[in-house]
């Protein structure tokens, strides 16, 4: 018969309740976020460019308004295509993140890249949204931290 867990001593009631917690995250990083639950509003700031807000729509639009800090808002409208169980990323077909909102980098690729697609203009963008305690995400350039986080349902 197994003891009760009040019997067990503090330092090993801490160490099984830290476990399960663990293995509770791992478990939840790995499952896809389904389409119902990446509907919602989003914002990516930025402290010196200002704001894009990006609504997900459940009939598979979006509509993006860019909040320069200075100037007027850009209205923009695409379409979204919801992760699947062979894909956990969503597609953004016209999504534009402006140079103002982009990483050095970025730009540095933009320059010698000329005459190619770059990433500061209007074209699909591909992001594989992040679940972490309720708050979803999705990343824009993850190596720089860059992503818009879903501020309502």
């Amino acid at each position: 018969m197994c003891s009760p867990i009040r019997s067990w001593p503090l330092s090993l009631r801490l160490t099984a309740s830290f476990s399960v917690l663990v293995v509770l995250v791992l478990i939840s990083c790995g499952q896809s976020i389904s389409r119902e639950n990446l509907v919602g509003t989003y914002h990516l700031k930025h402290p010196q460019a200002g704001m894009i807000e990006l609504i997900l729509l459940s009939d598979g639009s979006f509509s993006e308004t860019i909040r320069p800090a200075s100037g007027q808002p850009v209205r923009r409208n695409g379409r979204w295509l919801p992760p699947d169980e062979k894909n956990r990323a969503i597609g953004l077909e016209g999504l534009w993140i402006p140079r103002e909102f982009a990483p050095n980098y970025i730009l540095t690729a933009d320059e010698i890249y000329k005459g190619d697609v770059q990433y500061t203009t209007p074209g699909y963008w591909v992001g594989t949204p992040e679940q972490w305690l309720g708050k979803v995400t999705i990343p824009v350039f993850p190596d720089a931290d860059i992503k818009f986080e879903r501020v309502s349902p």
